[in-house]
């Protein structure tokens, strides 16, 4: 594989494949209607991708820790990409007299990805970021076109208008 690191929303390629890797994970999903009518649902996923760069290694220094004694491989590390779990949380409701008036929820939580110092190849993902968590509420309404002797009728059966707040 092409190992790669992330220096903000950069990506940045190793020159060539000098890189074995592998990835394994599942992610399970279980949803209904805890609301006839209206979908909800709960996931979680767990993830692990490493991969070891041939011909990395890191220093050993001597006892006083300051002059460089040899040079360890470093062996398989986690890859940029290597989001351990993450967990969702999705529930949507209606208003019981007016069901076209529509409210979602929606939670994600996630352990940190790996990173490490920028332009210092032995420190490749030895920190990791905090969790990441978002919410996000969305409002919406459904607007029947019954009348067919409108233009607006003549093409559309219903219009969707929402409001939706991201990373509340």
């Amino acid at each position: 594989v092409v190992p790669y690191d992330v220096d903000n929303v950069r990506i940045r390629y190793y020159a060539n494949n000098k890189a074995v890797a592998y990835a394994w994970g599942y992610d399970l999903r279980i949803g209904g209607e805890f609301i006839r009518g209206s979908e909800s649902w709960f996931s979680l996923g767990v993830l692990s991708t490493r991969e070891n760069v041939a011909g990395d290694s890191s220093n050993v220094y001597d006892d006083n820790g300051e002059n460089v004694i040899a040079r360890n491989p470093v062996g398989f590390i986690r890859r940029p990409s290597d989001q351990r779990v993450t967990m969702g949380i999705f529930f949507q409701d209606h208003l019981p007299k007016n069901p076209s008036v529509r409210m979602y929820l929606n939670l994600l939580i996630g352990t940190g990805l790996p990173f490490g110092p920028p332009a210092s190849p032995d420190n490749r993902a030895t920190l990791k970021a905090p969790p990441y968590r978002r919410v996000d509420i969305g409002f919406s309404k459904v607007l029947s076109l019954s009348d067919r002797s409108t233009w607006l009728g003549r093409r559309f059966e219903s219009i969707w208008m929402g409001v939706e707040i991201l990373n509340l």
